[in-house]
């Protein structure tokens, strides 16, 4: 975070609800690590854009991860609760109650949030240091993107050797002597691929998944368009596609998700973007930045999801793939990109 927290008391920040009253976040994103219940206030985003945490401590029984569009926080008791939520909480507390906080949305709606306090904090919406020295280090250290990809394409491992390839972790470039031949820098091991194993996978080997999402390798496309294709693939099972392109300026969404209890794609997408998306999406790509990130890196966890997004434009290809991605975490804003891409279907289809 960017900003000092304030001091950890069971009262109401001050600074929260006149963030909630200046900027009024059109939403609330629910993010959750062990009892720290975190909802990221997402208002105005541009470069310079604050956004806002508001910060649970200590929970011990909460519905704050249905918080939509919050307007005010504040002290209050269960006596304001539905009886669905009383219900919810009698299940989820035992003993005396600790700090008991609501937080009202612009519909009306009352959440709650049991904990032991409460804090707040702003960040930038989007650290553009971290841009600038992604892609100020890759000349410097002779790392080989965006072609890094391009580097492993051959029919086996022994086919690599004799060539200059760009390690898929830390983007160096080295030459390969032998078959498993491994990084000299991060020891990240050298291995052919083609597009059709590129594509696999983003869904990781998963075969029913891909023969029935209708989705190719970006390389078969019209030399003139430029593509970005995000999947999701959930450890939950919510797997997501969300592809969008442009031919001769019109640029295009096509979306699906995957119902688990069928074992088929389904809420298809198909619609044309506005200028405005478009630009902000390649703003976004610049910013993560795209085309200067490796392969393969950030941080890992268990479950959760993993992100994969491919990029052609102007013949080049290049793709990362990320679990769970965090900006904070990752030292770097791609997940900006998923997060823009899943919110421009979660438009179109009122989800």
């Amino acid at each position: 975070m960017n900003s000092d927290p304030l001091a950890a008391t069971p009262e109401v920040p001050a600074e929260l609800n006149a963030f909630l009253d200046q900027k009024r976040p059109s939403r609330g994103v629910f993010t959750t690590y062990g009892n720290e219940y975190a909802i990221e206030l997402v208002a105005d985003r541009e470069a310079d854009s604050l956004v806002g945490w508001c910060h649970f401590d200590g929970v011990v029984a909460s519905d704050v991860d249905e918080v939509r569009a919050p307007c005010r926080v504040r002290l209050g008791s269960p006596s304001e609760l539905h009886p669905e939520q009383l219900e919810w909480l009698a299940r989820h507390k035992s003993g005396p109650l600790d700090s008991f906080w609501i937080i009202e949305d612009r519909a009306g709606g009352l959440r709650f949030c049991v904990g032991r306090a409460i804090r707040f904090t702003t960040q930038p919406w989007i650290d553009l240091g971290d841009t600038r020295r992604i892609e100020q280090a890759n000349p410097c250290q002779r790392r080989a993107s965006p072609n890094a990809v391009a580097s492993h394409f051959a029919d086996s491992d022994a086919g690599l050797i004799g060539r200059e390839v760009g390690c898929w972790q830390c983007l160096r470039t080295y030459r390969v002597e032998r078959v498993y031949a491994s990084c000299p820098w991060c020891k990240n091991s050298a291995s052919a691929t083609s597009v059709e194993r590129l594509l696999a996978g983003g869904f990781h080997s998963n075969a029913t998944l891909l023969a029935r999402s209708g989705c190719g390798p970006l390389h078969h496309r019209a030399p003139d368009e430029e593509v970005y294709r995000l999947v999701v693939y959930s450890r939950w099972l919510n797997h997501r596609i969300v592809e969008v392109s442009s031919r001769q300026g019109c640029p295009r969404l096509v979306a699906q998700r995957w119902h688990s209890r069928t074992e088929t794609w389904g809420d298809r997408i198909d619609r044309d973007l506005t200028r405005e998306e478009w630009h902000r999406l390649g703003w976004l790509l610049d910013a993560a930045p795209f085309w200067h990130l490796p392969p393969h890196g950030g941080h890992h966890g268990f479950d959760g999801a993993y992100f994969t997004v491919e990029g052609l434009r102007e013949g080049v290809y290049h793709f990362v793939e990320r679990w769970g991605p965090d900006p904070e975490c990752d030292e770097e804003n791609f997940a900006h990109v998923c997060g823009f891409l899943l919110e421009m279907a979660a438009a179109a289809d009122g989800k």
